[in-house]
């Protein structure tokens, strides 16, 4: 019973050792049963994740910084955009003014100076529109456009102004 005892001690002790042999991991395996082909392969199995996650976060901070300079961009393109609508609402108000004020000696000139305050009234309000759609529109492309046109509209209707003075 003795041989039969130390044999089945001898076997259970093999496969006790075997076992701790297929990891890697000093912590798990002790100090007789790590393999140090598996802790170095576990190493280089880390090292290679943290390349990855350096690279990704890499790239990361790139699109970021990316992100970060069109925001500046379109804030920047947005701040012109609202100086540009209060000139536009100065100057519309000066043309009102021009209008209200200029002296109309015939019927057609009268007529003609109501139709010039109507257009400049709807332009406003079309300015006023422009303003409010501009802060939901996100194509920064057709509110300068937008502010073009408007631009474009208020400066024929100075000329008409001024040429409705001098009837």
């Amino acid at each position: 019973m003795g041989k039969r005892m130390t044999g089945a001690l001898l076997v259970c002790a093999l496969l006790a050792l075997a076992g701790c042999e297929t990891t890697g991991d000093p912590n798990q395996g002790g100090l007789w049963g790590w393999s140090e082909e598996k802790s170095q392969q576990r190493i280089d199995e880390r090292q290679a994740r943290k390349a990855t996650l350096e690279e990704e976060q890499q790239a990361e901070a790139a699109r970021t910084a990316a992100l970060e300079s069109e925001s500046a961009e379109k804030r920047a393109q947005r701040d012109a955009l609202v100086a540009k609508a209060t000139s536009l609402d100065k100057e519309l108000a000066a043309l009102q003014q021009k209008i209200r004020t200029a002296k109309a000696s015939t019927d057609a000139a009268k007529r003609r100076q109501w139709e010039l305050s109507t257009e400049a009234n709807a332009l406003q309000s079309k300015l006023d529109k422009a303003r409010a759609a501009a802060a939901t529109t996100p194509d920064v492309q057709a509110k300068q456009d937008e502010v073009k046109r408007l631009e474009a509209e208020i400066d024929r209707l100075l000329k008409e102004a001024e040429a409705l003075s001098t009837l």
